[in-house]
């Protein structure tokens, strides 16, 4: 069965101005964040549950940008991002899913990649292949990690019925899968699904 569900990106979330009573009553089944950025002990207190976007913590260790001063404009250091880097990579998503459980958090929810191909995020330069290889990878680890946690992809920047069924067209012949499918509606764009 499939189930549509909405949730809220993690910045909101740490927002100090915006007050739980305000929140609580929306009833948002999911926060997505850092952890850092949306704490995970104040969305799991307002009935969340949290889902971790592991290039974001990727590029902050590993800075995969400077001089940020929008989503668009900022540098690049591509020789970081997480398909240049597939071994470590790897080991990276293993050992985050297994430090947040032996932390005690309990999340099961993991988005591997943020915005993949999305050129304004990442590089015109980026293979469709080696992106996809790091999602696999990915899922590979956070498998292995914790067997129970659900792996979401493909986090496009929008709606597009074409991506993601190559997507997922790529975990079926892989033999991985995806969990829940993950885009964004940004900047009142909508999508007829």
């Amino acid at each position: 069965p499939v189930k549509l569900k909405s949730g809220i990106l993690g910045s909101m979330l740490s927002l100090p101005y915006i007050p739980d009573a305000l929140i609580k009553p929306l009833k948002i089944p999911f926060w997505r964040g850092k952890l850092d950025d949306a704490p995970y002990e104040r969305a799991t207190d307002l009935g969340a549950k949290y889902d971790v976007v592991l290039t974001d913590l990727w590029c902050k260790k590993k800075t995969c940008f400077t001089d940020v001063k929008s989503v668009t404009d900022k540098t690049k250091h591509e020789e970081n991002f997480p398909w240049k880097n597939l071994d470590e990579w790897r080991q990276f998503v293993y050992d985050t899913v297994k430090e947040a459980n032996d932390s005690g958090k309990n999340i099961k929810y993991w988005e591997p990649i943020n915005e993949p191909l999305n050129t304004g995020f990442w590089s015109p330069n980026d293979k469709p292949k080696e992106v996809f290889e790091a999602y696999k990878l990915a899922y590979q680890a956070i498998k292995e990690a914790d067997p129970e946690a659900w792996v979401g992809g493909p986090g496009f920047e929008s709606y597009d019925k074409r991506k993601i069924e190559l997507f997922l067209a790529a975990t079926v012949k892989e033999g991985i899968g995806v969990d829940f499918l993950i885009w964004h509606e940004l900047h009142g764009q909508t999508a007829e699904i």
